[in-house]
């Protein structure tokens, strides 16, 4: 679209992966973020894996020079849950929640938030935003959960917001509950 508003449908930018890739099972969630080095963007979308039969929730990697072809980054390394902070065995509850990575830009780096689950705590109430750091777009640093309510199974497409207002610089992070059919602002 040149406007927002018409929009000319064009080929898929990803598809799933050959049997045996990490995405071989299906793909969700992305999200594309331009280079800050070189011309081109990056995309992190979540992927799944027929070997863990899709209960696994991981972070990929493409890359584009022109927003319309794709190229898959099977050399960097996927991002999973780290047990040390989130749910990563899909034996607890059945699948690993791992999704919805959206990256931001803040100061020399970035970091992303991604929709998880705390590693301990009552079931229905682990749901978080947790927290992935990057220097370079291509390697990520998985950090302990950015939010925590405590009340939710999962906050859907979690997404933080530097808001300017009167009294200086806030930080706003939205998300999804899907249970309530609603989506919440926290603002710090």
């Amino acid at each position: 679209s040149r406007d927002g508003l018409s929009w000319q449908p064009l080929p898929a930018a990803l598809r799933t992966g050959d049997p045996g890739a990490v995405d071989d099972d299906q793909i969700w969630t992305m999200s594309v973020t331009p280079r800050p080095d070189r011309p081109g963007w990056v995309m992190l979308y979540t992927a799944l894996s027929s070997t863990d039969q899709g209960r696994v929730q991981r972070v990929a990697i493409a890359e584009s020079d022109d927003l319309r072809h794709w190229r898959k980054r099977p050399d960097l390394p996927v991002i999973a849950a780290d047990p040390q902070w989130y749910e990563a065995d899909p034996a607890s509850v059945g699948a690993v929640s791992w999704r919805d990575p959206k990256p931001l830009r803040i100061e020399d780096g970035y970091l992303a938030t991604i929709c998880a689950r705390e590693a301990t705590g009552p079931l229905p109430r682990r749901g978080c935003a947790g927290l992935l750091t990057s220097s370079d777009l291509e390697h990520w640093e998985t950090q302990p959960p950015l939010f925590t309510p405590r009340r939710y199974w999962d906050l859907e497409c979690p997404q933080l917001f530097r808001v300017e207002s009167p009294a200086g610089p806030r930080w706003a992070l939205v998300a999804a509950r899907l249970k309530r059919g609603t989506t919440t602002a926290w603002v710090r």
